[in-house]
């Protein structure tokens, strides 16, 4: 696994929210395996003042896994961890318990079977398994979020095929109540929160017609989740919503995208409502080109953070997005960042403890392949340092409906406990712009690789006496293989990689039955 540092410094800037300055922590930092990365699906802070975040290890279509990084407030790597079953396991968000550990829910898709079913999984503080859970519906179930209460109580959100299922569960995971909600034509949920009187917020999409048009939908429950009101948004076309944040005086914010009408192309959609979720302002905000928002933030000006992607102003494909707009819906600034030989997509933003911001997300091409754990922190006006732009971001006021959705049923619904198999590996690590590398024990113990970095040739050594032949491969960064060696047990011994240029490496060692890989930097 690589960390690669792309800049790391202090700044210190005056920002007016409270009156008062405060140094402000910047950086890029990336993370990743030699296998594709895909963008962060979930983040959360952690207790230590640290960060978690949630992504997906591709190997192929038919191996994907979730893939855990914990770092520190400074985006300095703690651990990794993978969480590998039989079947595509898709992690969708992820949330800190109250024992330090961690809840993740998302989807399996069973061997031979297209369609997904709902699962959590319960770790410790360090991304070991302690239980997992599966939700089996005929027609596929999708867990989509996931909130945890003070009390430690556990609240997730999903669908259970066109209809939108809320469950609540105690912390050891037994089910403390279901309800699944049905309206006219389809339904998603796709995010939640916790409202100033004990309940329950959820957004996603609604869809009466044609799948050409669809509306953001805005759902309502008690602490029990029962239904208060539904409410649902849009213009002629569609219209989507990925996260919501309840505002201090009561009302929701929601992000996602819409269609302009006319035209093939998205832009980032804020909907801001009071509390009973009467429309207040909607804007469309971007360029020219594909724009979406992903994760909605409260700031203490009682305005908003959106973070997202742009391809408008994205510097090769999509960059990330960052937006702030004031509590009436004006633009006050935006950002994107990143470089002109990498695509980078951000699905998840976090506010930091001074008041500026982390975008978690992926990065593709160049030195990181098809993929890394992408993380940008920035201060409290967006700014990170190095490779960002200020875009000429242009924000309109759009003419949404607004109208209560009807609801049809809803109902209860046993969570199904099914036992789920899930293995847990720690990554190896090497972080970059330091002349240290870090490698973990794999399978294939009491072997070393010096010096690491290298700017000559490599040497490996291994325990005398093994009793059978050994194979050694060695990767670049697009997993083609550069060096290939073969050599006898009885060796202890072998150099490698003396005419490899600068860059970085994997040196596959293998048995016959065992298995290790390290991983190289080549000066």
């Amino acid at each position: 696994m690589k960390i690669k540092l792309l800049c790391f410094f202090f700044v210190s800037v005056f920002y007016a929210y409270n009156q008062f300055a405060c140094a402000q922590l910047t950086f890029h930092k990336t993370y990743g395996t030699n296998l594709q990365e895909n963008s962060v699906l979930g983040a959360d802070h952690t207790y230590d003042g640290g960060y978690i975040t949630l992504t997906w290890t591709i190997a192929s279509s038919s191996d994907i896994n979730n893939y855990l990084v914990k770092t520190d407030q400074s985006g300095n790597l703690m651990w990794t961890k993978t969480l590998d079953a039989t079947d595509n396991l898709l992690g969708r968000a992820i949330k800190q318990t109250s024992d330090n550990g961690f809840i993740i829910v998302g989807d399996i898709v069973p061997t031979g079977s297209n369609i997904p079913e709902a699962h959590l999984i319960k770790t410790d503080s360090v991304g070991v398994p302690l239980w997992s859970k599966q939700l089996p519906s005929p027609s596929g179930s999708i867990a989509q979020d996931v909130l945890v209460l003070p009390g430690g109580e556990i609240v997730i959100v999903g669908q259970f095929g066109n209809d939108i299922f809320l469950i609540k569960l105690d912390i050891a995971g037994n089910t403390m109540w279901t309800k699944i909600y049905s309206f006219q034509g389809i339904q998603a949920g796709y995010q939640l929160c916790q409202t100033s009187d004990g309940g329950f917020a959820v957004t996603g999409i609604f869809q009466l017609g044609q799948a050409s048009t669809s509306d953001v939908l805005l759902l309502k429950t008690d602490a029990s989740g029962n239904l208060q009101w539904a409410r649902y948004y849009g213009t002629s076309t569609q219209d989507h919503a990925k996260s919501i944040v309840q505002t201090a005086d009561g009302g929701y914010i929601m992000t996602g995208f819409t269609v302009p009408s006319g035209s093939l192309t998205y832009e980032l959609l804020v909907i801001r409502t009071d509390q009973s979720g009467t429309l207040l302002w909607s804007q469309s905000i971007g360029g020219a080109s594909m724009d979406w928002g992903f994760k909605a933030l409260n700031t203490p000006d009682g305005g908003c953070v959106i973070g997202g992607i742009s391809n408008s102003f994205g510097s090769v494909f999509y960059d990330f997005y960052l937006i702030k707009l004031s509590m009436s819906g004006t633009l006050e600034w935006s950002k994107t960042y990143g470089s002109s030989t990498t695509a980078e997509e951000a699905r998840y933003v976090l506010a930091t403890s001074d008041g500026g911001f982390l975008i978690c997300g992926n990065i593709v091409g160049g030195a990181f392949g098809s993929g890394d754990v992408y993380l940008v922190k920035t201060d409290s006006l967006g700014n990170s340092g190095c490779f960002e732009s200020d875009p000429p971001t242009i924000a309109t006021t759009i003419q949404c409906t607004n109208a209560f959705a009807a609801l049809v049923t809803t109902s209860g619904n046993a969570f199904a406990v099914s036992p789920l198999p899930i293995e847990s590996s720690n990554v190896q690590t090497t972080v970059l712009c330091t002349n240290v590398g870090l490698n973990q024990e794999e399978p294939l113990n009491s072997i070393s690789v010096f010096p690491n970095p290298s700017n000559s040739e490599f040497t490996l050594l291994i325990d005398v006496g093994m009793n059978s032949g050994i194979e050694l491969i060695v990767r670049d960064v697009a997993g083609r293989v550069v060096e290939k060696k073969n050599f006898a047990g009885e060796t202890d011994q072998i150099t490698f990689g003396l005419l490899l240029p600068g860059g970085f490496y994997t040196a596959e060692l293998t048995t016959e039955n065992q298995r290790k890989v390290v991983r190289l930097i080549k000066n």
